[in-house]
């Protein structure tokens, strides 16, 4: 006898949707009887606090907040939420988690935030703390209706990505405020809360003295520290053109008498062409968050151009030049085209590093000579929200986004 395949899909098709149905059903009332009993739970006067951080940087800050907000009856959870990232990038993190008392910590490489809470019993929280993935505001946050929602700096990004003000739902901002000039864009200042740099700073000590910077530095060298990027594609270059442009910068900076540190990019090759000379590093954390003896740091266009200054009165260089900054096309305009004006504006050329012999001068004479050029130049520009042009690019990008 012959099948009926037709019937046959048929049926089974019904009955894998009726099993289905009826699993959601028995999953969604066990999930309503768990959420009902943690809002309904006695301990109401404890608060629970959920960080949701991406590590390094992000997860410092929430630290320095957990130190600077001081409260007690406290219950905080916390996510690393890695993006694939490395078993050595988990494990370090952890440790870093560790400096606090956390109730409990999830990681997740990949998969969705909202049901790795789920699992984790994680019903009921008061207040939410999260970097600026739109994802978290955009899932998580509508579950947590009752919850303080509050955005935590991650770095430059954290001044451009959505979401924006008009997300009633956010409470507030928590932020370095980078040189004392870099608010956030599309954002009034009394939604903004300053991050305690000195507590920052303790923790980041601590951290950078376990893990030290991989090659050593004498205080008499004049070295430039070069940070590698990833980002050719966004920039409209091809690779090859891309490292040629670094290189050449390099050349130039070796032949005046520099000695050049090149720090690779986490997801960049280690087996690259660079001219003879160089020192490499595979340093282990965010070159923000090393207090090094170097003149500068300099990329061709990166928050480490800005904010090693704000921690530890680095000099920060860009690269940036007119074909890098050329005109936007309003159809693929994205935050990483409002960072490169950012970085222009706010930090030095790698010209200026050209224009001194540092065989004629100590490296303190130098250091202190390029920190007060930094200086000269930040004294000089007004507040990030207030530059007109940047938050005319902002507008246009959150509409883009919006769509």
């Amino acid at each position: 006898m012959k099948l009926n395949n037709k019937i046959f899909n048929k049926k089974y098709f019904t009955r894998w949707i009726l099993k289905t149905v009826i699993a959601y059903l028995f999953a969604f009332f066990i999930f309503k009887f768990e959420r009902w009993f943690y809002i309904n739970r006695k301990d109401k006067k404890i608060k629970r606090r959920l960080f949701l951080t991406s590590g390094n940087i992000n997860l410092i800050n929430a630290l320095t907040i957990i130190k600077q907000l001081n409260e007690k009856n406290t219950e905080d959870i916390l996510v690393i939420d890695s993006v694939c990232g490395s078993q050595m990038f988990i494990e370090r993190n952890l440790e870093v988690a560790n400096k606090h008392n956390f109730k409990k910590i999830i990681t997740l490489i990949s998969g969705n935030i909202l049901f790795s809470l789920m699992l984790n019993n994680i019903y009921k929280v008061d207040e939410i703390y999260a970097h600026t993935n739109i994802v978290y505001s955009k899932l998580v946050q509508p579950f947590y209706k009752e919850a303080k929602y509050i955005i935590i700096d991650e770095g430059l990004g954290s001044l451009i990505e959505v979401p924006n003000k008009n997300n009633k739902y956010i409470t507030s901002l928590i932020t370095a405020k980078y040189l004392n000039k870099l608010d956030r864009l599309g954002w009034n200042n009394q939604y903004q809360q300053l991050l305690d740099i000195h507590i920052f700073r303790n923790i980041v000590n601590e951290i950078s003295n376990k893990y030290p910077f991989d090659i050593d530095i004498n205080n008499e060298d004049k070295v430039i520290i070069f940070c590698s990027a990833y980002y050719f594609k966004q920039l409209n270059l091809s690779k090859e053109y891309f490292y040629n442009f670094q290189n050449s910068i390099i050349e130039q900076l070796l032949s005046k008498g520099y000695k050049v540190i090149y720090k690779y990019h986490p997801r960049e090759s280690d087996n690259i062409s660079l001219p003879d000379g160089v020192m490499k590093s595979n340093c282990l954390l965010p070159l923000e968050l090393y207090n090094l003896n170097v003149i500068g740091i300099l990329s061709v266009a990166s928050s480490v151009s800005i904010q090693p200054y704000h921690y530890w009165k680095i000099p920060g260089f860009h690269a940036l030049n007119e074909t890098l900054l050329s005109k936007l096309d309003n159809s693929k305009l994205s935050s990483f085209d409002i960072g490169k004006f950012i970085i222009k504006d706010y930090s030095l050329n790698y010209e200026e590093l050209l224009k001194v012999n540092p065989q004629e001068y100590s490296y303190i004479e130098l250091r202190n000579y390029f920190e007060k050029l930094f200086q000269m130049n930040i004294d000089k520009k007004g507040l990030l929200s207030e530059n007109k042009k940047l938050n005319q690019i902002y507008n246009r990008y959150t509409h883009i986004v919006s769509k």
